[in-house]
């Protein structure tokens, strides 16, 4: 059940402490606070819910989303994260508390809750409304230099005086493509060991028998277990792992007798599920299930042909991770979701997750679409890497009047002046294409996504998001915290005279 929490935004003066005093208007929760668009995020968050007219009362979004974002910008624990509310007048006050409250505000467990709800929509309109918002403010600035820019070139190339009648002060420039856009693709690590084909079917075989010990528990004292040899198989493994140096006939032998015992049990699993005993297992225990039987298959056939499989599982409890073939020097594969963005004036946009592999190249048209779907005008320039600059994204940005970076097609000119004017456009360009690897680094160092810790895909989902999100939300805040100083330095009196300051 949810109800309308309209009724709980109060200004920082309104909050209640039992203490005394009053919350400061310019503390960074509470300037968060009154920068989020609730009433249109609360809308995207009802549709989440599942049943609206019946259960508990549903926490406010304010709640479910202040809670996210704190734990992504300070990088907390659940159980953590309940504590800093519990001590933090100025946190309650994000999560629309009307007064301090010196007990917990809600459980740990329930952040799990509060990310699959906002996973998707949610959190994406969120991103987009405040992202939007910043973005066409820096963008209305840069437009409004530039139009000073010419109208000073036009002055002192017509050597007008500045309030001259040749002054153009009061026209607006004129936009068909204005901004750059930058795009990149990184993967997002998630909170799982270096896979193996040997522990990933050993941990299958053990899934195996954990199943049959519960469907066999009807008949214990009645008939004899079928016999899976899980302690001979266990030693198998342990001989193979625990090894320093395995050749490959060696590792090859242990992952077939792995596949026979995992074939077994599967075929002991059958005779029982015919005799309708996978009621007897838990909704947990049936998933896993299923994935050992998807594994099993991968496995033999990665076994017999030696191919790759298509979606290859390399981990049991969080199926739907896949291997993304990087080619870094650090890590050549990786395994989490792979993300691509495209950075304007230093805000962040998620263009697209998915936990499977694609080629970053063809996100290219549909990120300019966006673009101006956005502020109203595709952009002036896409910086991008070299594999951006296919046949069909040149088209479309030949046609679209759109300069993409990057070293043209065709034979180079010969005129050592065109040359020598693209060396430094390209310089410049890579130069600008630093910003969206600063992103990244910053998300990976400070906004929780060097590691994600969650193990579902929604949750999984909704901590990227909330991640880019705090990082503009911290944009944003930097831009209202030197504004801020530039007020306080045009108006400070320094505590002592310059000239008792000489020596």
């Amino acid at each position: 059940m949810y109800t309308d929490n309209m009724n709980q935004i109060l200004q920082p003066h309104e909050f209640f402490l039992p203490f005394g005093g009053e919350l400061d208007a310019k503390n960074r929760w509470c300037r968060i606070a009154l920068m989020m668009p609730w009433a249109e995020l609360e809308q995207q968050y009802v549709k989440k819910l599942l049943a609206l007219g019946r259960g508990r009362k549903a926490y406010s979004v304010r709640m479910a989303l202040g809670a996210v974002l704190i734990a992504q910008m300070c990088g907390y624990s659940d159980e953590e994260l309940v504590r800093q509310v519990q001590e933090n007048p100025y946190m309650q006050y994000l999560l629309g508390l009307r007064g301090f409250q010196q007990s917990p505000v809600f459980d740990p467990s329930l952040m799990v809750y509060f990310r699959r709800r906002l996973s998707g929509e949610p959190l994406e309109k969120a991103n987009e409304i405040a992202a939007v918002a910043e973005a066409m403010r820096r963008l209305e600035e840069k437009a409004e230099k530039e139009r000073k820019r010419r109208e000073r070139e036009e002055r002192r190339r017509k050597k007008d005086p500045p309030d001259g009648e040749g002054s153009t002060g009061g026209e607006q420039l004129t936009i068909d493509n204005f901004g750059e856009m930058i795009l990149d693709a990184t993967c997002i690590p998630v909170d799982i060991h270096y896979p193996t084909d040997l522990r990933l079917l050993h941990e299958a075989r053990e899934w195996t028998e954990r199943c049959i010990d519960a469907m066999h528990h009807p008949d214990i004292g009645v008939k004899e277990k079928p016999r899976t040899y899980r302690q001979e198989a266990r030693r198998c493994y342990l001989n193979i792992s625990k090894s320093k140096k395995t050749t490959y006939k060696q590792l090859r032998k242990a992952i077939r007798k792995q596949l026979q015992y995992l074939r077994r049990n599967l075929g002991i699993i059958g005779a029982y599920e015919a005799q309708g005993r996978f009621l007897l297992l838990s909704r947990l225990e049936l998933e896993r299930l299923e994935t050992c039987r998807r594994v099993y298959g991968q496995q033999k056939e990665f076994y017999k042909t030696g191919k790759s499989p298509q979606g290859r599982i390399v981990s049991l409890h969080m199926p739907f991770v896949r291997p993304i073939k990087r080619g870094k020097a650090g890590a050549e594969t990786e395994f989490g979701p792979k993300v691509a963005v495209s950075v304007v004036e230093g805000i962040v946009f998620v263009e697209r997750v998915s936990f499977e592999n694609f080629n970053e190249g063809v996100t290219l048209i549909q990120s300019a679409q966006r673009y101006r779907q956005r502020f109203g005008y595709y952009p002036e320039a896409i910086l991008a890497d070299q594999i951006y600059r296919n046949r069909e994204n040149l088209d479309f940005c030949k046609a679209n009047h759109i300069r993409l970076s990057g070293k043209p097609l065709g034979r180079p000119r010969l005129d050592p002046l065109w040359r020598a004017l693209r060396r430094q456009l390209e310089k410049r360009d890579a130069g600008a294409r630093n910003a969206v690897k600063g992103k990244l680094g910053e998300g990976k160092r400070c906004g929780g996504l060097d590691l994600i810790k969650t193990q579902l895909e929604e949750t999984c989902q909704a901590v990227i998001l909330a991640g880019f999100f705090a990082l503009n939300l911290k944009s944003i805040l930097r831009v209202l915290f030197c504004n801020l100083w530039k007020d306080l330095r045009d108006g400070y009196t320094p505590l002592f005279p310059s000239n008792l300051c000489t020596a």
